[in-house]
């Protein structure tokens, strides 16, 4: 129990605030189930998410590895590519373009075949776990491709802007977080694995900024989820 609560200590507790923010996700999102149907499937990546976050905790103590260590790399692994289906299929139900619409699918197709390729060609995939660099290329992927996603969304946004009443509107709450989010991560992800290799210590403090920016993110959806019925569905 030491070891946990040092371990959270050294996170700023960012983390235990990020799991407090994901249970009001849930329980928001149980209460507005019917509300808005373009929200229906970010219950499932809430929920993972939560899963995620505590296996990682649980596995990581002092920011030592332990039995558990494994499983949650799969986990964090899992949810880079159910994060992107998420945001993917949210977008592509907004987005009118067809040019962009086939984009959406085919660069998911292409990032399925690159997240495999890098997942079984990583050195510990079958005993350890994944690595952090495979994560982090992999997540730096995913950023770049939800980022433009969520730019193409406010370039056709701000074309209709007369006609849409933002503070009733759950895709523009959910867009803002996720814009946020990525715009202020990637920047980071690009830099883990350097950081990595020559300060593990400074590295481990410094994750705590994804879980600051996942707060936001989720506190967002939640905003999404208490917009008036009548916006976006």
């Amino acid at each position: 129990m030491g070891e946990l609560l040092n371990s959270l200590e050294k996170q700023l507790y960012t983390d235990l605030i990020l799991l407090c923010v994901l249970i009001a996700t849930i329980l928001v999102s149980i209460k507005a189930k019917k509300r808005f149907k373009i929200l229906r499937y970010f219950p499932v990546y809430t929920v993972s998410f939560l899963i995620a976050i505590i296996v990682n905790r649980l596995s990581v103590t002092n920011h030592a590895p332990n039995k558990l260590f494994p499983l949650s790399t799969y986990l964090d692994y899992y949810l880079t590519l159910l994060e992107l289906a998420i945001f993917s299929h949210f977008y592509y139900q907004l987005i009118k373009n067809r040019t962009v619409k086939m984009l959406i699918i085919l660069s998911n197709l292409l990032f399925i075949l690159f997240y495999v390729y890098m997942g079984i060609s990583d050195k510990n995939f079958y005993d350890k776990g994944i690595t952090e660099r495979t994560q982090s290329v992999v997540y730096t992927v995913e950023g770049v491709i939800l980022l433009i996603l969520c730019s193409v969304y406010f370039f056709e946004l701000f074309k209709n802007l007369p006609v849409v009443n933002l503070k009733n509107e759950p895709v523009f709450w959910v867009s803002v977080g996720l814009l946020f989010f990525m715009a202020c991560t990637l920047p980071y992800s690009l830099m883990e694995n350097y950081i990595e290799k020559y300060d593990s210590d400074l590295s481990f403090t410094l994750y705590s900024l994804f879980y600051i920016f996942y707060t936001i993110l989720f506190i967002m959806i939640i905003r999404a989820y208490l917009c008036k019925p009548g916006a976006t569905t």
